[in-house]
């Protein structure tokens, strides 16, 4: 309904509300999701490890001692 040109991110935060996020990123990713939407870096670079392909939007601010260099 949205168009053909729109990309769609779900938003696997809070351990993908329970569902484990390892599991559920891989599964989004082949089902051809170009973005997943994060509320930590720390989940975020957990699931960047298994899942190397979408691209990853935080969604929350980025404090001091998280960045990496």
């Amino acid at each position: 309904m949205a168009g053909s040109q729109v990309e769609l991110m779900p938003v696997v935060k809070a351990n993908a509300y329970g569902h484990d996020a390892l599991a559920c990123a891989p599964l989004l990713a082949a089902a051809g999701a170009p973005w997943l939407g994060w509320t930590s870096t720390e989940e975020g670079a957990a699931v960047r490890a298994v899942c190397p392909e979408p691209r990853i939007l935080l969604m929350s601010g980025i404090f001091r001692g998280e960045q990496r260099r």
